[in-house]
């Protein structure tokens, strides 16, 4: 089960509609009141982050469930970026390389 995408770009279109997708989405995945104001506010996080470092995009956002039950939070995001921005963003992930996380822990991690 996934969402639709919903376009949200650098100057706050989209995002609000997004977000409220996400809570939509945590609820009928069975998510209580406080679990999907937490996903919420990882996606909020998420693309305020993208936002401060890439500075002007426009992405696809969308959320999924997979067959492990777990949660997927995507952002899929198209603009120039110079090297130091591509490294800056690099930098937020835990291992300091471009790879995938696994699993919405993992995601997760990578954030913090």
């Amino acid at each position: 089960m996934k969402t639709e995408k919903i376009v949200v770009s650098s100057n706050g279109r989209g995002m609000t509609m997004a977000l409220d997708e996400v809570e939509a989405f945590s609820r009928s995945m069975g998510f209580d009141e406080r679990s999907s104001m937490r996903a919420r506010l990882l996606a909020e996080e998420t693309m305020s982050m993208v936002r401060a470092i890439v500075e002007d995009f426009e992405a696809d956002f969308w959320m999924e469930s997979t067959e492990e039950c777990s949660c997927e939070l995507h952002l899929l995001a198209v603009a120039d970026m110079n090297f130091k921005k591509r490294q800056d963003l690099i930098n937020t992930s835990t291992h300091k390389r471009n790879e995938a996380s696994v699993g919405i822990m993992g995601k997760i991690k990578d954030f913090y």
